[in-house]
């Protein structure tokens, strides 16, 4: 397992830092390279009008917005991008503003995207010419800080997501392609790794299996340019709206020191308040007019608030003493994953 190093993470957020007054600054400058010649004089023409030769038996020659789009990263028709990554990953939960329990620890994973932009792309300033569908999947190590010490716990996520959006042109070679979509997240916490401690009636009982399941609302911008030599730059920002969120607690999963199991139910918990805040810079370099490399810092944040409390069953009946009956929620919880992508374009 690749482990984070603060450092790192200090040089991530210097790009991002530098990232958008970086991207103008270079897309002012590109210069030499075939096309971002063929970019700044194709929009020139467009803007100008027809382009007429002096020659009287010249034709006149109309140029679309289609013919430079294609011409900035990651404007093909079909495209795909897939490679690894890894990232550092902290997760929290608070109880009236005091930290209650949290996660941390490094994953890594693979990922892969698909983009289907229309060749000749659209005039219609309200008709998307955007599609993507993208897709990954990390397993972690983490460790546990809460009722309990444990260090080396198996985490395992996926998310899907399906996007459509809108390019323009913002200024000279920066291309600007605001989307909105659908996500679904899906987290397995392997918590029932914890053994019971302790004897008789001083023991804490082992932990549980925990599963996060989110479904969200994306919506965010893509700000793209070419540079000279085949690079090019990608700047994404993006906020995720809550929609749906749900908290498994396995409790039968718990053991007691005897390996006796605690008997308590399944609980399941819903989440209905939360958003999530995601950015990246991505840098590729172009090796053939069908393929590139790129490297991309990211950084991805969640805030969840409360979940409704339901109540703690055994074999179906309510858990209660002598002061009334049990129930538990999934406390307020922020998640943090600062990471870097690396892979292939074609």
């Amino acid at each position: 397992m690749v482990k984070a190093r603060g450092k790192i993470a200090v040089m991530w957020t210097a790009i991002f830092l530098f990232g958008i007054p970086g991207l103008v600054f270079f897309a002012s400058r590109a210069e030499s390279a075939p096309r971002d010649i063929v970019v700044a004089q194709a929009l020139d023409a467009f803007e100008a009008g027809p382009v007429i030769n002096n020659s009287p038996a010249a034709p006149e020659v109309k140029v679309d917005p289609a013919d430079y789009y294609f011409l900035v990263p990651e404007n093909k028709e079909h495209s795909f991008n897939a490679g690894y990554e890894m990232y550092s990953y902290s997760y929290v939960e608070t109880v009236d503003q005091d930290r209650f329990m949290d996660l941390k620890g490094d994953y890594t994973g693979y990922f892969i995207d698909y983009a289907y932009r229309p060749t000749l792309g659209s005039n219609d300033e309200y008709v998307p010419d955007e599609y993507r569908l993208e897709g990954r999947i990390a397993t972690g190590d983490v460790d546990y800080d809460g009722s309990m010490k444990y260090a080396g716990l198996e985490d395992s996520m996926y998310e899907l997501r399906g996007l459509i959006g809108k390019r323009f042109v913002l200024w000279k070679q920066i291309v600007s392609a605001p989307y909105l979509g659908i996500g679904f997240r899906n987290l397995l916490n392997k918590a029932s790794e914890m053994p019971a401690t302790g004897s008789g009636d001083d023991q804490t009982w082992s932990g549980y299996d925990r599963e996060s399941r989110y479904m969200y609302f994306p919506i965010g911008a893509d700000f793209r340019t070419s540079l000279r030599g085949g690079w090019g730059l990608d700047l994404n920002v993006e906020y995720d709206k809550l929609i749906w969120g749900e908290q498994e607690s396995h409790f039968e999963d718990m053991q007691n020191v005897d390996g006796n199991n605690v008997g308590w139910d399944k609980m399941t918990n819903k989440q209905h308040g939360g958003y999530g805040i995601r950015s990246s810079l991505k840098i590729d370099k172009e090796l053939t007019p069908r393929m590139s490399l790129f490297v991309e810092p990211f950084f991805r944040y969640w805030h969840i608030g409360d979940s409704d409390i339901q109540a703690i069953t055994a074999g179906g009946l309510d858990v209660c003493d002598d002061d009334g009956c049990w129930g538990g929620r999934e406390p307020e919880n922020d998640t943090k994953e600062i990471g870097v992508k690396m892979g292939v374009g074609f």
